[in-house]
């Protein structure tokens, strides 16, 4: 299930029980857009210690390579990189 919604000046969009792909396991966590344009993500019940998260401008930008998205410039709107993941 899929679900969005103000709460307070921040916009969350929450993932609830996701399926892990290959696996039945269920997962929960929330992306939060700010509205001074950066934004953080909640990985709420995950305990995996691998994966892959991150954001792109789109348009076919060059991969940079993996990177610590606390280096990431923000606001998303201002991009030192075309997309960003870890």
């Amino acid at each position: 299930k899929i679900s969005y919604g103000l709460v307070d000046d921040d916009f969350y969009i929450t993932y609830d029980t996701m399926k892990y792909l290959w696996s039945d396991e269920r997962v929960s966590f929330s992306i939060i857009l700010r509205s001074d344009g950066t934004f953080a993500f909640d990985y709420g019940d995950i305990e995996r210690q691998s994966g892959v998260v991150g954001f792109s401008v789109g348009n076919r930008v060059l991969d940079p390579g993996e990177m610590d998205l606390s280096e990431a410039v923000q606001p998303i709107v201002q991009f030192d990189f075309g997309s960003v993941y870890e």
